[in-house]
Protein backbone atom coordinates (compact mmCIF):
# COMPACT_ATOMS: atom_id res chain seq x y z
CA UNK A 1 0.00 0.00 0.00
CA UNK A 2 1.13 3.21 -0.86
CA UNK A 3 1.03 6.07 1.56
CA UNK A 4 -0.11 9.11 0.71
CA UNK A 5 2.31 12.27 0.50
CA UNK A 6 0.92 15.12 2.65
CA UNK A 7 2.44 18.90 3.52
CA UNK A 8 3.37 17.11 7.11
CA UNK A 9 4.97 13.66 5.63
CA UNK A 10 7.15 15.01 2.61
CA UNK A 11 9.98 13.57 2.22
CA UNK A 12 13.28 15.66 3.50
CA UNK A 13 16.18 12.91 2.76
CA UNK A 14 18.97 12.72 0.02
CA UNK A 15 16.60 12.65 -3.44
CA UNK A 16 15.09 16.17 -1.74
CA UNK A 17 18.19 17.41 -0.71
CA UNK A 18 19.37 16.93 -4.25
CA UNK A 19 16.11 18.20 -6.58
CA UNK A 20 16.73 21.31 -4.08
CA UNK A 21 20.48 21.35 -4.69
CA UNK A 22 19.38 20.91 -8.64
CA UNK A 23 16.76 23.61 -8.48
CA UNK A 24 19.17 26.20 -6.93
CA UNK A 25 21.32 26.04 -9.75
CA UNK A 26 18.78 25.75 -12.40
CA UNK A 27 17.07 28.85 -10.99
CA UNK A 28 19.63 31.17 -9.74
CA UNK A 29 20.30 29.63 -6.72
CA UNK A 30 18.80 30.46 -2.61
CA UNK A 31 21.86 33.51 -1.70
CA UNK A 32 20.43 36.06 -5.10
CA UNK A 33 18.20 38.04 -3.73
CA UNK A 34 14.80 38.72 -5.80
CA UNK A 35 15.96 35.54 -7.91
CA UNK A 36 13.58 32.70 -8.63
CA UNK A 37 14.66 30.26 -6.44
CA UNK A 38 11.75 30.07 -3.31
CA UNK A 39 12.49 26.94 -1.13
CA UNK A 40 9.00 26.92 0.19
CA UNK A 41 7.07 26.62 -3.44
CA UNK A 42 9.89 24.38 -4.55
CA UNK A 43 9.83 22.21 -1.81
CA UNK A 44 6.32 20.68 -3.34
CA UNK A 45 7.16 19.84 -6.82
CA UNK A 46 3.91 18.29 -7.60
CA UNK A 47 2.11 21.77 -6.46
CA UNK A 48 0.40 24.05 -9.74
CA UNK A 49 2.25 26.62 -7.89
CA UNK A 50 5.60 25.14 -8.23
CA UNK A 51 4.64 23.82 -11.93
CA UNK A 52 3.74 27.83 -12.36
CA UNK A 53 6.50 29.04 -10.69
CA UNK A 54 8.80 26.97 -12.68
CA UNK A 55 7.11 27.58 -16.23
CA UNK A 56 7.66 31.99 -15.36
CA UNK A 57 11.50 31.85 -14.14
CA UNK A 58 11.88 29.52 -17.48
CA UNK A 59 9.76 32.29 -19.60
CA UNK A 60 11.40 35.38 -17.69
CA UNK A 61 15.10 33.75 -18.68
CA UNK A 62 14.01 33.40 -22.47
CA UNK A 63 12.65 36.82 -22.68
CA UNK A 64 15.74 38.17 -21.23
CA UNK A 65 17.69 35.71 -24.02
CA UNK A 66 15.96 37.22 -26.71
CA UNK A 67 15.51 40.71 -25.59
CA UNK A 68 17.78 43.30 -27.93
CA UNK A 69 21.00 45.23 -27.19
CA UNK A 70 23.50 43.80 -25.72
CA UNK A 71 23.30 40.58 -23.55
CA UNK A 72 22.11 40.41 -20.23
CA UNK A 73 22.28 38.07 -17.14
CA UNK A 74 19.58 35.52 -16.66
CA UNK A 75 18.97 34.45 -13.03
CA UNK A 76 20.30 30.88 -13.37
CA UNK A 77 20.04 29.30 -16.65
CA UNK A 78 16.42 27.68 -16.95
CA UNK A 79 14.97 28.53 -20.04
CA UNK A 80 11.65 28.11 -21.71
CA UNK A 81 11.54 25.64 -25.60
CA UNK A 82 10.94 28.74 -27.87
CA UNK A 83 7.21 26.35 -28.80
CA UNK A 84 3.74 26.01 -28.85
CA UNK A 85 1.57 22.90 -28.59
CA UNK A 86 -1.92 23.35 -28.95
CA UNK A 87 -4.05 21.86 -26.59
CA UNK A 88 -6.73 19.99 -28.77
CA UNK A 89 -4.75 19.59 -32.09
CA UNK A 90 -1.34 18.61 -29.95
CA UNK A 91 0.24 20.48 -33.15
CA UNK A 92 3.64 22.16 -32.40
CA UNK A 93 4.60 25.35 -33.57
CA UNK A 94 7.70 28.16 -32.61
CA UNK A 95 6.27 31.09 -30.62
CA UNK A 96 6.47 33.03 -33.14
CA UNK A 97 7.33 32.75 -37.07
CA UNK A 98 9.87 34.85 -36.37
CA UNK A 99 11.17 32.13 -33.96
CA UNK A 100 11.96 29.50 -36.62
CA UNK A 101 15.85 29.32 -35.60
CA UNK A 102 17.56 29.82 -32.62
CA UNK A 103 18.47 33.30 -32.16
CA UNK A 104 21.78 32.89 -31.59
CA UNK A 105 22.36 30.24 -34.47
CA UNK A 106 22.64 30.40 -37.82
CA UNK A 107 19.45 29.79 -39.63
CA UNK A 108 20.33 26.19 -39.96
CA UNK A 109 19.34 25.37 -36.32
CA UNK A 110 15.63 25.41 -36.86
CA UNK A 111 13.97 25.37 -33.85
CA UNK A 112 11.08 22.93 -35.03
CA UNK A 113 14.02 20.42 -36.63
CA UNK A 114 13.68 18.92 -40.11
CA UNK A 115 12.01 15.77 -41.34
CA UNK A 116 13.78 12.71 -41.13
CA UNK A 117 13.51 9.54 -42.88
CA UNK A 118 14.65 7.34 -39.55
CA UNK A 119 12.41 4.79 -38.34
CA UNK A 120 10.49 5.40 -35.59
CA UNK A 121 12.01 2.68 -33.58
CA UNK A 122 15.37 4.31 -33.57
CA UNK A 123 13.20 7.76 -32.02
CA UNK A 124 10.54 6.15 -29.81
Amino acid sequence: SSKKVTEYNTPKGEVYGHRMLVMAEHLGGASLSGGAYDEVILSKPSSEECVKHIQDAAKANWNTFIAPGEAKNMEGHLISYPIEVDNVSGKVTTISPHFDHFVDCSPAAKVLGTPSNMKVEYTV
